[in-house]
């Protein structure tokens, strides 16, 4: 009787599940941040990467976006950044008229690089100069950040090394992940072949490690723009 009934409320919880998701991603983004303050279960559904995957679907439409950081003198000497975001969409532009100010500070003083924006979650990272690990996964629109732990690939074990970023979403696992392609020098001052390279999960929490022995040659810079499409880096 005991088996009956603990499943009969796992069945009807995960209906209730459902049920708000296709509620919940029906309102505006603009009104979805007041949503994550009314009780835990709407909080950890919202932050989900499967609801924040489903909501950008359902309001997804054909309009260009521009995000550009533009810090005043005053607030970069402190490390802090404002963005500004910029739509087709006089909504859209209207929650960031005033500019987004970056909930968190670089490492350096010097500003974050942009590596690329996934269902309305932008991966920023402090490694422009200095041997920084300071990443962060940011949602502007619900002002809610997570910090990525430190890599395992870091000067202080591996020495000198150069590295570049995708950041894309995983459809089949229903994940937000990080790719970091570490090529570390060697005494020759070459770049040891394959490289390093480290996964980040969101749903895990970690970094793991990848194989990459297909890679026969050194195919990135640090100062080169990268991205991740359709799950290729």
């Amino acid at each position: 009787m005991g088996d009956s009934d603990s499943s009969t409320t796992s069945e009807m919880a995960e209906i209730w599940q459902k049920l708000w998701s296709e509620i919940l991603k029906r309102i505006p983004a603009k009104e979805l941040g007041k949503c994550i303050c009314v009780c835990k279960t709407w909080y950890s559904l919202i932050l989900s990467p499967q609801f924040i995957t489903s909501h950008t679907k359902f309001h997804r439409t054909h309009l260009n976006f521009l995000l550009r950081s533009f810090t005043k003198a005053s607030l970069a000497e402190n490390g802090v950044e404002s963005y500004h975001f910029f739509s087709d969409s006089e909504e859209i532009s209207g929650l960031f008229n005033k500019g987004s100010i970056l909930p968190f500070k670089t490492g350096v003083g010097l500003n974050f690089r942009v590596v690329g924006c996934v269902n309305g979650v932008v991966f920023l990272a402090d490694t422009q100069f200095g041997n920084k690990h300071t990443f962060y996964l940011w949602n502007p629109l619900i002002k809610k950040h997570i910090k990525l732990p430190k890599p395992r690939i870091v000067f202080d074990v591996v020495g000198p090394y150069m590295h570049v970023f995708g950041f894309g979403y995983d459809s089949k696992n229903q994940d937000l992940k990080v790719v970091r392609v570490s090529y570390i020098q060697l005494s020759s001052g070459l770049d040891e072949i394959p490289p390093k390279t480290e996964v980040y999960s969101v749903k895990l929490g970690v970094w793991r490690w990848v194989f990459a022995d297909d890679v026969t040659t050194c195919i990135a810079e640090d100062i080169w723009s990268q991205c991740c499409l359709q799950g290729e880096v």
